[in-house]
């Protein structure tokens, strides 16, 4: 569970001596009372500030980010309990060596804290996926994915980054955004945000077979019953969790952003006990059949016949001879989520 600085965060400003001071208000019994509540209902606590002089979406970008702070926010965030630290970009500079020095201070601070912490980069740059795994435990690699055209962006910019994902280190294409507040509100900043049911579900889908990080921006206690379902899908974060850790590929299909004519992909994961996880997604405006035909086989590198299980509707298909085609794929985000295992 992972709180934010931003309008309703809980970052408020620093004392005289620099130190953070959190929104009293909000949080009256203080950050590490809330991380130990946290922890006693069997919950990690994450933690969110910003490299650069600011903080992300603050009124104003007042408050003051970690720039210079590096070793004191660690080591006060450690001691209430931190196992997870975002650190977005905020008023930081864009400059690749930059902002790869901003990220080892943090890196060190944190190591030097004596206290495991998960560390995510926020960067929003393709060019933090080379160097990432030697900075943190993941980066993002995109801008913000508010909305389904920023979705598909960042399945497209996934696709470019395979090489450079395993374990520890993971390409982050940004959080799972569930359907907004109330489907499709526009942000402050003018932005429409959110997603469709179909569309949210499709992202899980995609975001399990990376595999990325797989963190709900949204209150689960407001979610329909059918976001709920998707995300608590346990075939699929088996997926996203396999020991293997091997990277999806997109083995049939190009970009989606901007061609969503016919614009359909299939992306497939190796699994650790010789399947594969199969997405066929759909980003057409109709719904069409989508097809993986002999060379799309082979690059997932199954033999002439494989059994198929539907991840989404957990019941088996049979078995199935040098090919497959996923029926009437839902348009607009549509997504068909299959597992195939190899019959010798």
């Amino acid at each position: 569970v992972s709180t934010q600085s931003t309008w309703e965060g809980w970052f408020a400003g620093r004392d005289p001596n620099g130190s953070i001071i959190w929104d009293a208000q909000k949080f009256p019994s203080g950050m590490k009372a809330l991380g130990d509540f946290i922890h006693a209902k069997g919950f990690k606590y994450g933690l969110y500030t910003s490299r650069g002089t600011c903080q992300c979406w603050t009124r104003n970008y007042h408050a003051t980010g970690t720039n210079g702070y590096e070793a004191q926010d660690a080591a006060l965030m450690a001691s209430w309990g931190m196992d997870y630290l975002k650190l977005d970009s905020c008023c930081g500079s864009q400059d690749p060596d930059v902002a790869f020095g901003d990220y080892a201070r943090m890196r060190d601070a944190l190591n030097a804290t004596g206290r495991p912490v998960y560390f995510s980069l926020c960067g929003w740059h393709p060019w933090y996926a080379p160097v990432g795994s030697a900075l943190g435990n993941s980066w993002r690699v995109e801008t913000d994915g508010a909305n389904w055209d920023r979705i598909l962006l960042e399945i497209d910019t996934m696709a470019k980054l395979t090489a450079y994902t395993g374990p520890g280190g993971w390409n982050d294409p940004d959080l799972l955004i569930s359907t907004g507040q109330g489907s499709l509100d526009p942000t402050p900043d003018g932005w429409a945000w959110g997603q469709t049911d179909p569309q949210a579900r499709a992202q899980f889908t995609l975001w399990s077979i990376f595999p990325a990080p797989l963190l709900i921006s949204g209150n689960p206690a407001g979610m329909s019953n059918y976001s709920l379902e998707t995300y608590s899908n346990a075939e699929l974060i088996a997926v996203n969790q396999d020991p293997a850790a091997r990277p999806g590929i997109r083995v049939a299909g190009e970009d989606l952003r901007g061609k969503q004519g016919a614009a359909t992909n299939i992306w497939a994961k190796p699994l650790v006990d010789g399947s594969h996880a199969v997405a066929f997604l759909n980003a057409a405006d109709v719904p069409q059949d989508i097809a993986c035909d002999t060379a799309c086989w082979q690059a997932i590198g199954l033999p002439s016949k494989a059994s198929v299980r539907d991840l989404w509707a957990h019941v088996d298909l049979g078995i199935v001879s040098g090919g497959f085609v996923a029926k009437n794929v839902s348009g607009s985000g549509g997504v068909a989520a299959l597992k195939f295992r190899p019959v010798f």
